[in-house]
């Protein structure tokens, strides 16, 4: 299966929503977003949450791209 990153357009009333939750969990929109999919769709059945999670280059790509928003320093 390829890893390649799809973009996802999301009304701003329900990023806001989305960004709310997530601020409350300490979290990220987009780990929350990728959390709650990965709960709903497994990457393959009997995979546990920690290996159907990113790969260490997929999470250092979405770092880079929270400090490009200014979510992160």
């Amino acid at each position: 299966m390829d890893n390649k990153d799809i973009k996802l357009t999301l009304t701003e009333a329900l990023y806001k929503k989305i960004e709310e939750t997530a601020a409350g969990q300490g979290k990220s929109v987009e780990d929350l977003i990728v959390e709650l999919l990965q709960e709903k769709f497994p990457v393959e059945a009997g995979m546990s949450k920690v290996e159907a999670s990113m790969s260490k280059e997929e999470e250092d790509k979405v770092k880079e791209r929270l400090k490009a928003l200014g979510y992160m320093d």
